[in-house]
């Protein structure tokens, strides 16, 4: 009986400190939220009315996770422990909920930061076509940005409604491409934003070298696309590679621990589990330099 109360007063502590915890997290997130989308509107010039439009500017390039790795280990690490206290799990529990919470934040602004990135690439060569086509047309540079701001969808037609803001304010097109680069590391914007600043230095005819450079970047993604395919076999043997050692051990754990035991249990094992674990490292390292193929 005396051992039941204690159990029930340790999971309502538990509980309790989840619910202070979550309450924390979300104050402190909101606030960092808040910060984030201020900082944002004040550096590119954005006016956005409602949570819903600035949402859709928010594209997680600027995001320093490093105080929320601290605050989500906190949290899982509450969850944690009154998980293992209410089932009697132990440590592990807690240190698995602490580790979770700890690369969780990183790993989903980088999901949604290469997603971001993905689609701004898809978007680039059509982007660019309807720069040609507008200065073409008889515009500029700088109205050939704002027609085709509003040509083309977002999230590309967001960067450019940025650039266009940026010029409005007084920067140079140089300055605002250079801006652009920074904001969208890929290897096709800093291609293009370099040739674009060349060509207006050099004078030449911008339009022809912007076809130029659309096709030049057609090019690249083609011959890529070509590559992925030759080594997608190379890529399916490495993962049955790394995976084939680990699910054979399950199936034989499952079907007799006694098998896996002698791993863990003897120097000789314990030996051989380093050894795997080296040679899978090295088989990783290496299979991914032979199917890493720079264009």
């Amino acid at each position: 009986m005396f051992n039941s109360i204690i159990s029930g007063m340790l999971y309502l502590a538990a509980m309790t400190l989840v619910w202070i915890a979550l309450a924390l997290f979300f104050v402190l997130n909101l606030s960092s939220i808040a910060k984030v989308f201020t900082e944002t509107k004040s550096k590119y010039f954005l006016e956005m009315s409602s949570f819903i439009n600035q949402l859709q500017y928010f594209t997680f390039t600027d995001i320093n996770v490093k105080n929320l790795r601290y605050i989500s280990a906190v949290l899982f690490g509450v969850i944690g422990l009154a998980i293992s206290t209410a089932f009697d799990l132990g440590v592990v529990v807690l240190l698995l909920s602490i580790i979770i919470g700890y690369l969780a934040p990183n790993l989903i602004i980088k999901s949604y930061r290469n997603k971001y990135l993905n689609s701004i690439d898809a978007q680039l060569i059509p982007a660019l076509n309807a720069l040609a086509n507008s200065m073409q047309a008889g515009l500029n540079l700088p109205q050939a940005i704002a027609e085709t701001a509003n040509a083309i969808p977002s999230p590309m037609s967001r960067e450019f409604i940025i650039i266009t803001r940026q010029l409005k304010l007084g920067m140079t097109v140089e300055q605002a491409l250079g801006s652009f680069n920074q904001r969208i590391p890929l290897a096709d914007i800093n291609l293009a934003a370099k040739a674009m600043a060349i060509s207006m230095k050099m004078g030449t005819n911008l339009p022809t070298a912007l076809n130029k450079i659309s096709e030049t970047i057609g090019n690249r993604k083609r011959i890529k696309s070509k590559i992925d395919v030759i080594t997608a076999q190379g890529k399916a043997q490495g993962i049955v590679v790394g995976v084939l050692p680990i699910a054979l051990g399950a199936v034989l754990f499952i079907l007799d621990p006694s098998y896996i035991q002698v791993l863990t249990t003897t120097f000789i094992g314990k030996l051989l589990l380093v050894a795997m674990v080296v040679m899978e490292t090295v088989a990783f390292f290496v299979i991914k330099r032979i199917i890493t193929i720079d264009i």
